[in-house]
Formats: C-alpha cells, sequence, structure tokens
C-alpha cells in the first residue's frame, strides 16, 4: 500500500509539471512572456525591439585541424603495486627524515 501511495504521490508531482510546462508553452508566444524574457536577458528600456526567432537551423561548427600529432603513445598511468610501492618508498624516506630529525634534535638538546 505504501508502494501505491508513494506512485500516486510521484504521478502527481509529474502531472503538475506536465501542467506547468503546457501553460508555460501557451503562454511563451505572447507578447508579455517575450518581454519577460527581453527583461531577464538585458532589455531595460521601453522603446527597445525585441527579436524572437524560431527554428533557426544549426550550423555544423567547423572542424579544427591540429598542427601536431603524437609520436608515441600518451600516458595512461601506472599499475597499482607501482602506485603503492612509489608510495611506500615516499612515506618510508619521509619517516626516516623525520625519526633522523628528531633524534639529532634530542641529542643537541
Amino acid at each position: 500500500e505504501s508502494e501505491v501511495q508513494r506512485l500516486r504521490y510521484a504521478s502527481e508531482v509529474l502531472s503538475l509539471e506536465v501542467d506547468s510546462l503546457r501553460s508555460q508553452r501557451v503562454e511563451m508566444h505572447s507578447v508579455d512572456a517575450i518581454k519577460d524574457a527581453a527583461f531577464k536577458y538585458g532589455y531595460q528600456v521601453e522603446g527597445e525591439q525585441v527579436f524572437y526567432f524560431e527554428d533557426i537551423p544549426e550550423e555544423p561548427l567547423p572542424r579544427s585541424t591540429t598542427r601536431f600529432s603524437a609520436r608515441r603513445p600518451a600516458f595512461e598511468g601506472l599499475e597499482n603495486w607501482k602506485i603503492a610501492l612509489l608510495s611506500a618508498l615516499v612515506a618510508v624516506v619521509v619517516s626516516l627524515l623525520f625519526y633522523l630529525t628528531s633524534r639529532k634534535i634530542h641529542e643537541d638538546g
């Protein structure tokens, strides 16, 4: 029963969204809606002419050609065991330096 209630609620929400989109679609071609959109995008002075374009065909973007080509394959990363080994090596070196530095401080102090 809870699943049915959840689905009813989801259906109501979707129904409200559809109704809202339908009303927006109807009002989209009204003069007021076009003026509101124009104000949103910077139209501020009364008397300016607002142009509204419909069904503008999209032009394909020109492809840019690169002047450089790869002479060898791109770096694709390291294997996990190599990353783990490098991380352990760095950790050992840092720990050793910290140990030696703290030991020298205690001997001097």
